[in-house]
This record gives C-alpha cells, sequence and structure tokens, in this order.
C-alpha cells in the first residue's frame, strides 16, 4: 500500500488552477467553491502548499487529511484512491 504522506511530499509542487478547481469541484459545495475562486487567480498555478492550506482550513476532522493528500496526487496518478483503498 502507498504511503500517503511520502506521495504527498514527492508529489508535483504545483498544478494548474483548472486541474485544482476540478478537485474543488467534485466535493460539490458552492461555499467552498466560492472561497476557492476568491482565494485563487484563474489561470494562475497553484502551489501545493497554497492547495494544502486552503484545503485543510475547510475540515473539522483531521483524518480528512489523506483525502485531501489523494485528490491532489490524483491530478497524476488517477488511481491514488485505489491504491490507498481510500474508494
Amino acid at each position: 500500500m502507498i504511503d500517503l504522506n511520502v506521495a504527498f511530499r514527492e508529489a508535483m509542487d504545483v498544478a494548474s488552477y483548472e486541474d485544482v478547481l476540478g478537485i474543488i469541484e467534485s466535493y460539490e459545495d458552492e461555499s467552498i467553491l466560492d472561497d476557492f475562486k476568491l482565494e485563487f487567480v484563474e489561470g494562475e498555478d497553484i502551489s501545493k502548499d497554497d492547495y494544502s492550506y486552503f484545503s485543510i482550513s475547510l475540515i473539522d476532522d483531521i483524518s480528512e487529511v489523506g483525502y485531501i493528500q489523494a485528490n491532489w496526487i490524483y491530478i497524476w496518478d488517477k488511481d491514488i484512491f485505489e491504491k490507498t483503498e481510500l474508494l
């Protein structure tokens, strides 16, 4: 099984606005989407750290950090949820 902490550290440092927007839209929460659009400039790349800080600020349960990490990794590894058994 993949160690998400290691995989997240090794993941790309930036992703396109569009890729991260796709993650945020998958949450199906308009208030999160609105906050995202206020926080980030459309068309500009988003750093892993900025994505992480933004996402962690939205959660109540620290156990959700794994999903936040997996969502970022999903941009370049579409099988990450199966590999980590988060499905």
